[in-house]
């Protein structure tokens, strides 16, 4: 790659960068080119010379926050921490920027079809099968009952949705019901694991 190449390069990244920032604070929708220019000191001709339109710069912006926060969880699950640990980080361990991040792209133009082709691919050949995996350790770990449907494990999952997308679920101030919430998501009603509930008298 040449001088002008890698110049070239760097001014995307810094569009791309700048774009980010703006969408987390105030979401794709309501941020325009004209911001997006001023914030990486570019001008609004160099990003259509570079994107095309603001939506394709949405959507490089998505490809690559998606792209890089799975492969985050990718290599959390490929490593040698339990069941609990792994899902402890993925759903109960964020921070308050980052679940900001995520939410950022609720509001994504879902009918786009580009937008929606990447959501399939992302989740057909990445989320999908990493959550297979995790569920096959969960099994193992006796987590997980070894009968228990994968589909029906996934539909668990997706009912917790809801509160892990709101940002002031990781705030500070709710560090103890992240907690009590993470009990009944691994234990359930019950409130405790197999091993300490009380013997029948």
């Amino acid at each position: 790659m040449d001088g002008f190449q890698r110049r070239k390069e760097q001014k995307k990244k810094n569009i791309k960068t700048a774009a980010f920032q703006l969408f987390v604070r105030k979401g794709p929708k309501n941020v325009s080119v004209a911001e997006i220019a001023k914030e990486a000191r570019v001008s609004q001709v160099t990003i259509y010379n570079y994107f095309g339109s603001k939506d394709q710069l949405v959507r490089d912006v998505f490809y690559d926050y998606m792209d890089e926060k799975l492969r985050e969880s990718e290599e959390l699950v490929a490593g040698d921490h339990t069941f609990k640990e792994k899902v402890d980080r993925l759903f109960f361990n964020k921070n308050e920027a980052s679940a900001k991040a995520e939410k950022a792209f609720i509001d994504l133009d879902v009918q786009d079809p580009k937008i929606l082709e990447m959501i399939r691919h992302f989740g057909e050949t990445r989320s999908y099968p990493l959550f297979l995996r995790l569920i096959e350790q969960g099994k193992e770990e006796g987590y997980l009952e070894p009968d228990l449907p994968d589909q029906a494990v996934m539909m668990y999952i997706s009912s917790f949705q809801h509160f892990l997308g709101d940002p002031s679920f990781f705030s500070e101030e709710n560090a103890h019901l992240r907690e009590s919430v993470a009990r009944l998501y691994f234990y359930g009603l019950c409130g405790s694991p197999p091993s300490e509930k009380p013997e029948d008298s």
